[in-house]
């Protein structure tokens, strides 16, 4: 049988139109004519489909400054509470573990981003509902606003929840959610998943009935527990305490966890509790973390500075949750009266990968 010859294509030459000219002697506009290759380039490459000029990308990282797409903004509760309350028309009790209105952050605007790292919803829970079983490799803590009777199970520990309370979920454990109350109960949810978005797989587990550890049950089994016996748990009425017990005019106090080797409540999260007196400041700070902020009570305004230096006014009061994205320097000030703010930050995130830097050692970052 005769051989048959495979012919390859050729591929096209490639032709530079700068030397090109300079071989024919044309006379030519330099900068019109590698604005012609640059586009003709691009295009091409924009053909072929899996292929970017880094170049021509537009990349702010490279600017010198860290930086970020997200924006700080504020959602006022009183607003945000209409819309929350509005959500239970649109969803089903079968529904109610996922029931959560994500804070889009304006500068990108799409989920799961209320910051670069860091994500807050407010999730509702109407009176006789319960949420299913359920567990997640991301990390997430509760922080109480409104109602009476609503509790969180986690690993087999109930804990009702006060306004003020906070309560961890860790990861991948077994956890839901009841509302034992005669009210509507609306919490914070604090969680990471930012942070996995194209980077790490999400394990999402609804169906502990037909997971081993569930023997069939839709809800894991619990038992109350409070103080000393539910650790994942911390009451405002303390840390409350506290922060009146502390001298100065501020204090910014954190919630530590003791499981932990560095003792933030999470591999990931830190989170913290602030008081400022009336007319007072707290200490400016600039870094590179993602700061989420609820005021638990009094109010205020927060004085921020974007990284080219133009500082804005945002005012506070009790129940509006804002977000200060990485590198801008912000000041909390009490207003008429005693300030009481609880704050989440990817402190813990940054530490150990050796990411976080203050304004004063910006240049090593």
């Amino acid at each position: 049988m005769p051989s048959i010859e495979v012919l390859q294509p050729v591929p096209a030459p490639i032709i530079n139109p700068m030397k090109q000219a300079a071989l024919t002697g044309a006379t030519v506009d330099l900068d019109e004519l590698a604005l012609a290759a640059r586009n003709s380039f691009l295009a091409e490459l924009q053909e072929v489909g899996d292929y970017r000029a880094l170049w021509h990308n537009e990349m702010r990282a490279f600017d010198g400054k860290p930086n970020s797409a997200c924006v700080p903004h504020k959602w006022e509760y009183a607003i945000a509470r209409d819309i929350v309350l509005r959500s239970a028309c649109a969803t089903t009790p079968a529904e109610a573990e996922r029931r959560a209105l994500l804070m889009l952050n304006p500068g990108v605007r799409r989920a799961p981003y209320t910051s670069d790292t860091i994500l807050g919803a407010w999730q509702l829970l109407l009176p006789g509902e319960r949420a299913l079983c359920h567990r997640h490799t991301v990390f997430a803590l509760r922080f109480f606003i409104e109602g009476a009777g609503a509790y969180t199970a986690v690993g087999g520990d109930k804990m009702y929840m006060e306004p003020g309370d906070l309560v961890l979920t860790t990861q991948f454990a077994w956890h839901d959610h009841g509302n034992e109350g005669t009210t509507p109960a609306i919490w914070l949810d604090g969680l990471d998943q930012p942070l996995f978005e194209g980077n790490f797989p999400i394990n999402f587990q609804t169906r502990l009935m037909q997971h081993p550890d569930g023997e069939g049950k839709r809800y894991h089994d619990s038992t109350v527990k409070s103080g000393a016996e539910a650790p994942r748990q911390y009451k405002w009425a303390d840390m409350k305490e506290r922060l009146d017990a502390a001298p100065g005019s501020s204090i910014r106090l954190e919630y530590l966890n003791p499981s932990m080797v560095d003792q933030h409540v999470s591999r990931t999260i830190a989170a913290y509790a602030l008081r400022v007196d009336a007319n007072s400041r707290a200490k400016t700070r600039h870094d590179t973390c993602n700061n989420i902020f609820h005021c638990v009570a009094g109010d205020g305004v927060v004085y921020i500075t974007d990284r080219e230096g133009n500082t804005s006014e945002m005012p506070f009061r009790k129940n509006d949750t804002w977000v200060i994205p990485a590198w801008h320097a912000f000041t909390v000030c009490g207003g008429n009266e005693k300030a009481y703010l609880f704050t989440y930050t990817d402190f813990a995130t940054l530490e150990k990968l050796g990411f976080y830097a203050t304004g004063e050692t910006h240049e090593e970052y």
